[in-house]
């Protein structure tokens, strides 16, 4: 029998991103960022510095 479901599902449309847990929780990321699995880690860093960078290059053309 299953105990236990360790998984995490991305789940996204046009207003917000959410994480639903296997166990039910739903987790609301900083700046709507998702990145789920072994790299993970690596792509939230990765599309944190493009969204950083992307914010101070339209503040410069304001």
């Amino acid at each position: 029998m299953l105990r236990r479901l360790e998984a995490l599902l991305a789940v996204a449309n046009k207003e917000s991103s959410l994480i639903i847990t296997g166990n039910g929780d739903v987790i609301q990321p900083e700046d709507d960022l998702i990145a789920i699995g072994s790299g993970g880690p690596y792509a939230q860093s990765a599309a944190r510095a493009l969204l950083d960078k992307h914010r101070s290059l339209s503040k410069r053309n304001r």
